[in-house]
């Protein structure tokens, strides 16, 4: 099966969509950015915040991805090995036979 969206592309699209429904995780960077301006603390916290947000959403991303993709494959077509089912040839007519 075929996505519309694959391989890299689609990737960026899952893991854009994914870091915008979960800004409310960016909430103690915020804090900490305007901590930065009222309290003069250093601004690396802040970047570091958002940083390791933007890491976990790409390690989520990665294995939302991963999990989608491992159920997309298609197994052979298996021989049928139970002695009890009706075969194919025992439920058509043989076309070769002439009765």
């Amino acid at each position: 099966m075929k996505h519309r969206a694959s391989g890299l592309f689609g990737f960026l699209i899952s893991f854009l969509l994914t870091s915008f429904w979960h800004l409310r995780w960016t909430v103690p960077a915020w804090v900490l950015l305007g901590l930065h301006f009222w309290l003069k603390i250093s601004v690396w916290w802040s970047l570091g915040c958002f940083g390791l947000f933007f890491a976990v959403m790409f390690v989520y991303c990665l294995l939302l991805n991963s999990m989608i993709s491992a159920g997309s494959y298609t197994d052979k077509e298996k021989p049928n090995l139970n002695p009890y089912s009706a075969k194919m040839s025992d439920i058509l007519p043989d076309k070769n036979k002439k009765e």
